[in-house]
């Protein structure tokens, strides 16, 4: 019975981390978004790059994070930090994806590039 359940445990992790994706690394973050319960950031859109295909119309450029990320304040201010670091550096930045919010990517971590 523990090696079944073992099993399917072991499938499940697999499927659920197969459906998050890392952008490409060029996101160029223009405008934070930054109120209760929407946070989110704009990037150039010659940079934007959304592996769920999220948008099915004309893109908004826009990345949005998930809820449990959100209710985190520690983790929302150090990803504000890392943020405000790229934009005001003009450095590129990779985004963790996992789904769509509407047409929205929506991130579940950030890693700032050299």
């Amino acid at each position: 019975m523990i090696k079944c359940f073992s099993v399917v445990l072991l499938a499940f992790i697999s499927l659920s981390a197969a459906a998050e994706k890392w952008t490409n690394g060029n996101l160029l973050i223009k405008h934070i978004i930054w109120r209760p319960g929407y946070h989110g950031f704009y990037v150039d859109p010659t940079t934007y790059h959304d592996p769920d295909n999220c948008s099915a119309g004309p893109k908004q450029y826009l990345y949005v994070f998930d809820a449990a990320t959100e209710a985190d304040a520690k983790t929302m201010d150090r990803l504000f930090t890392l943020m405000t670091t790229a934009m005001v550096s003009n450095k590129r930045i990779h985004a963790f994806v996992n789904g769509c919010r509407g047409e929205l990517p929506v991130v579940t971590g950030l890693q700032l590039n050299n």
